[in-house]
């Protein structure tokens, strides 16, 4: 995802996207997920010649991806995003924020409790299937998908703030779907989120509708489900929580972002069978799904003087 936080920030990506051509790149590989130069340059029209300053531009702004195949040596274009967000009502203080960044590979967990059907696999192969224990032992290794029914997993966050300063906005991105292919209720996941023990709002989730591969998902891996997740984007900030631009939970006085403190921050997913979602939650690291990331954690903190919880009500 792409993250703009005032109109002026945006002005090299609108232009990219201002070109019929480009935005013909976009929707083609929105479409077919991979395609390489030469099937574009045949569904555009276009000579590879034409063709390569467009895709120069979309990858230098972070809109695509190119990879070399290994065996032909053909390149391979992929979308490197799934969606724009656009703050238009952000505010110069809040740009000027520090901003600390950190990463958590999904096998990075503090704690698990699953119970089956649940399962862990690397980018090779199975760790463990219907053994809840089991999550204990794989902890710590190199974990590139999980999923349960019922339970919950927990992260810890190092709180990288500095003495004397306060967190202003915390962002999570990672993949999520239901470990069940569908989009009925009963295949569908109801993944609830916490931070520190409060309540940060709930995702009903299921997989993606129509059967395709994921960009990084290895062949092994056969069948429908979990093959990809959504990348999803988490920000909370001193006015609630917001899922990918849409507000799930609001803060009150009292359990407002500025409460939440501590060396480290707990973030637990939660998801039960008896709620009626029966599709639980499917979790994907850098080397499986469609998004070569873990957890992406974005921290924005200011001085405690700069007042900006006041200042950005006005």
């Amino acid at each position: 995802m792409i993250q703009i936080h005032r109109l002026r920030d945006g002005l090299e990506l609108y232009k990219a996207l201002g070109s019929p051509v480009r935005l013909g790149i976009v929707k083609m590989l929105a479409g077919n997920r991979k395609m390489t130069l030469g099937e574009l340059g045949a569904s555009l029209d276009l000579s590879p010649a034409a063709l390569t300053p467009h895709i120069q531009k979309l990858q230098s702004l972070g809109v695509i991806q190119v990879e070399r195949n290994g065996n032909s040596g053909a390149k391979i274009c992929s979308l490197a995003i799934n969606q724009f967000f656009l703050d238009i009502g952000g505010t110069d203080k809040e740009i000027a924020a520090r901003i600390v960044e950190s990463s958590l590979a999904i096998g990075d967990f503090s704690d698990c409790r699953a119970l089956p059907p649940c399962g862990a696999a690397s980018r090779d192969r199975y760790l463990l299937m219907d053994q809840p224990s089991g999550f204990t032992r794989i902890r710590g290794q190199d974990v590139q998908l999980l999923w349960f029914i019922d339970g919950w997993i927990e992260y810890r966050i190092p709180n990288q703030i500095p003495e004397g300063h306060f967190l202003v906005q915390l962002t999570l991105s990672l993949e999520l779907s239901s470990s069940l292919w569908g989009a009925e209720p009963e295949q569908q996941g109801d993944i609830h989120f916490t931070l520190n023990g409060r309540d940060l709002g709930n995702w009903v989730t299921f997989s993606p509708s129509a059967f395709s591969r994921g960009i990084y998902t290895p062949s092994w891996w056969t069948g429908r489900q979990m093959q990809h997740g959504f990348l999803k984007m988490l920000v909370l900030n001193h006015t609630g929580v917001f899922l990918d631009g849409k507000q799930i939970h609001a803060f009150s006085n009292n359990d407002g972002l500025d409460q939440i403190g501590g060396s480290e921050l707990v973030f637990r997913m939660t998801t039960h069978s008896e709620t009626g979602h029966k599709g639980g939650l499917a979790l994907y690291g850098k080397d499986f799904g469609s998004y070569r990331q873990g957890i992406n954690v974005r921290m924005h903190y200011m001085p405690k003087e700069a007042n900006y919880m006041g200042e950005a009500e006005v």
